[in-house]
């Protein structure tokens, strides 16, 4: 896009930018022996949908350090059983923006659920974070403060997002609040 819009610079800068965020996340949990990795479920418009390894938010998951519980799913955002769930126990529930958190940690289907038990349900901030854009590569790491928060202690991710959002768009970061 640099070349065809005769903006090389900003696109090298853009790609510079993205580049030390993966680069920070591999860094603080790139090398988290796979039988310590923090098992994730990421949940579509409600907690009974799920995306598995063949979606964006699997990769997510993976580049953020954590385990996708529903990996072994290949279909678009099957119906998932709240047996199937309890079984599967997801230290950490991802979903999308707008999810009531409440519903979820409140379904009494699911209750046994480690991540609910623990209260670490968490909607994206911002709709268009799981998918194929810029603003994925944040997410990347902002699914990773959730998943690993302790590796994350020397990082306000809010000043993080003000950063990634003025050197990609120009602009400050005006979404919800992401401490």
């Amino acid at each position: 896009m640099g070349e065809v819009l005769g903006k090389q610079a900003k696109a090298n800068e853009i790609s510079s930018h993205i580049n030390t965020i993966l680069s920070t996340v591999s860094s603080k949990v790139g090398n988290i022996p796979q039988n310590e990795k923090i098992t994730a479920y990421f949940a579509g418009h409600d907690v009974y949908h799920v995306y598995g390894s063949t979606t964006f938010e699997h990769f997510q998951i993976l580049t953020a350090g954590g385990t996708n519980v529903a990996s072994s799913i290949t279909t678009w955002l099957p119906t998932v059983s709240p047996e199937q769930l309890i079984l599967w126990n997801p230290q950490v529930i991802f979903t999308l923006e707008g999810v009531n958190k409440t519903d979820i940690l409140q379904d009494s289907k699911i209750q046994t659920v480690a991540a609910v038990q623990n209260q670490k349900v968490y909607a994206i901030p911002q709709g268009g974070w799981d998918f194929g854009s810029l603003r994925a590569i944040f997410a990347i790491e902002w699914l990773s403060t959730k998943l690993y928060p302790e590796k994350w202690s020397d990082v306000n991710i809010q000043n993080a997002a003000n950063t990634f959002y003025q050197n990609v768009y120009g602009i400050n970061y005006w979404g919800p609040s992401l401490a």
